[in-house]
């Protein structure tokens, strides 16, 4: 990939894509720190929906300076002397914390039971603090959970589909092998804090 410029950061290499954006590898230009940047996907990039989602998750991770969840150092929109390749006018993105050691999903099978107590302890006191920042997660999962980063540990990630509570608007959304059962019932004030 080609080094490109955004905001005060040079994208130097894609970690990975979904249906919502792409992830990358990008170093802070001023510093040197070596994060990932979450960018929305051109194709959404117009979609007002979709922006005010993306636009909630950076709110929401704003909110929540712990150890456990993964720091964003900034954010912003990509700007048309920034356009090419990747890159299209007005798509939002935000730079964050980089996990080097991948997610707990690929860890499957070589953590051991008191390993794993560790992992939930921690993940339970992200979501603790969270919630009592009245934030929902809504897509606890293995491949949600990174590990490591700046600060050492695991490492809650992907608040796109978080609700902010006193927000009125329902929403969809989640893994379904890894929702409760009144969020598969769509029975959203059920669920949280």
């Amino acid at each position: 990939m080609r080094e490109r410029r955004l905001g005060e950061f040079v994208l130097v290499g894609r970690l990975g894509s979904g249906g919502m954006g792409t992830v990358f590898r990008a170093r802070h230009q001023p510093t040197g720190r070596v994060v990932a940047i979450k960018l929305l996907a051109s194709s959404l990039a117009g979609e007002e929906r979709l922006r005010a989602a993306f636009a909630d998750e950076v709110r929401a991770v704003a909110a929540l300076a712990h150890p456990n969840v993964v720091a964003v150092y900034d954010h912003g929109e990509v700007a048309s002397s920034e356009e090419g390749g990747p890159l299209v006018v007005g798509a939002p993105w935000m730079a964050m914390e980089l996990a080097e050691r991948g997610d707990l999903g690929a860890w499957r099978g070589r953590v051991g039971p008191l390993q794993l107590v560790a992992i939930l302890r921690s993940m339970l006191d992200a979501l603790a603090h969270a919630h009592a920042r009245r934030v929902l997660h809504r897509d606890l999962k293995p491949q949600n959970v990174l590990v490591g980063g700046d600060r050492p540990g695991l490492k809650l990630s992907d608040f796109g589909m978080a609700d902010l509570l006193g927000d009125d608007r329902p929403r969809g959304g989640g893994t379904p092998a890894y929702m409760a059962p009144e969020q598969l019932a769509h029975r959203w004030r059920d669920f949280g804090p």
